[in-house]
Order: C-alpha cells, then sequence, then structure tokens
C-alpha cells in the first residue's frame, strides 16, 4: 500500500509543506469539512488521518443523518477521531482495519484539556495509535509520530498485499 494520508483542516496550506516533503505530493488527501472526511475514508485506504481538533462540519447527502448529528459539535474534528477509533463509523466505512488508522489531532492550545477528555471518551487512548500534538509543530515531530506508527499499521494490515 502507498503511504497516502488524509489530511483534514480547514486551513491545509499550515501543514502542506511538511506531509508533501515526507510522502509526496499525489499521497496527501485533503478535507475541508469533517463529512468530506468521512467521505473519504469510506471510499479510500488511509496509512494515517491528521485532523484539527475545531472543524467545520459541513453537510453531506451520503453520510448518514445519526454520523452527521455526531459531527456538529465545534469540535468536529476531535468527534472524527473518537467516532473512527470506537467503530462508530463502522457501519459506513465497512472496512474493520479503519479504526485502527493512526491519528494525530492539531490542536491550537490546551494539549493536556484534550487529552484530559479524550481519556474519558476512549479509556485506552494512551494505549492508541493517536496523539494530540500543539500548533505550531515541526516537521520533525510530525514525522517522528508518523513514520513509525504508518510502518507498524502497514505491517499488520498489508503484509499481504
Amino acid at each position: 500500500m502507498k503511504r497516502r494520508v488524509l489530511y483534514v483542516d480547514d486551513d491545509p496550506a499550515r501543514l502542506r509543506g511538511p506531509l508533501e516533503y515526507y510522502l509526496g505530493s499525489s499521497s496527501v488527501d485533503y478535507a475541508s469539512t469533517t463529512s468530506i472526511a468521512v467521505e473519504k475514508l469510506a471510499h479510500n485506504e488511509y496509512c494515517a488521518l491528521i485532523v484539527d481538533a475545531v472543524m467545520p462540519c459541513g453537510s453531506s447527502s451520503t453520510v448518514p443523518q445519526q454520523i452527521m448529528d455526531k459531527l456538529r459539535s465545534s469540535n468536529s474534528g476531535v468527534d472524527l477521531a473518537v467516532l473512527l477509533k470506537t467503530g462508530e463509523l463502522s457501519d459506513y466505512i465497512l472496512d474493520h482495519y479503519k479504526k485502527n488508522v493512526p491519528v494525530i489531532i492539531i490542536t491550537g492550545g490546551g494539549k493536556y484539556r484534550l487529552e484530559e477528555s479524550l481519556s474519558r471518551k476512549l479509556p485506552w487512548f494512551k494505549d492508541e495509535n493517536i496523539a494530540v500534538v500543539d500548533w505550531p509543530m515541526d516537521r520533525d515531530e510530525l514525522i517522528g509520530f508518523l513514520h513509525p506508527r504508518i510502518s507498524k499499521f502497514q505491517d499488520q494490515y498489508y503484509r499481504w498485499a
């Protein structure tokens, strides 16, 4: 599997350079709302998800209403990560492996408060392939998180491909 990342941000320019440097420009898909991200997750294979914590939900005629309702908070980027990790998107996305995709949640502040909130929603948060990072972050921090997790994910789910 080619290393392909879904980057969900209403300001994709802030990480475009480091991601394309590490992965190549053809390996980064962008979504400007969480509803677009759900559609892309349903129809494509990714080895990582990078999402801004505070995102607009947007609208969709294809994403089921019960998923859209859960994405309507001001932290819909966080909600997207939680829905993916808990398997609540499984009926729509179908591929069970996708809940194991490494996730980076970017926050403009309040990293520890967000980690505490995630720990309540995802009791296994610290053991999971999920991280919260403060913006701004440097290229080395981004690649340092992505590289080993993408490699492990690919080894687990694509060794026979």
